[in-house]
């Protein structure tokens, strides 16, 4: 697992978010980046209540850690866990 990915799992954690949401979690942010190509943390969080992440604000910290993590390629749509050994 990326030091990025680690860091963000904690964080997402931490602000009360259950660990098997955190792929949907991520994934919806990934959407609405992709939807706006400027968009602020203000409007990702607005996004965010707007499909029902209402116990969910994120933080510009953790915000930056989400972009970090796709950046470097990370699931959007599979869990967020690194896949297993063959």
């Amino acid at each position: 697992m990326t030091q990025i990915k680690s860091i963000l799992l904690k964080r997402l954690k931490s602000k009360g978010v259950d660990p098997s949401l955190i792929p949907g979690l991520i994934k919806d942010i990934s959407n609405a980046m992709l939807n706006m190509r400027y968009i602020t943390l203000e409007q990702i969080n607005e996004r965010l209540r707007f499909l029902g992440w209402d116990n969910i604000e994120l933080d510009e910290h953790t915000f930056q850690l989400v972009i970090a993590h796709l950046e470097q390629g990370g699931p959007t749509s599979s869990r967020c866990e690194d896949p297993p050994l063959e």
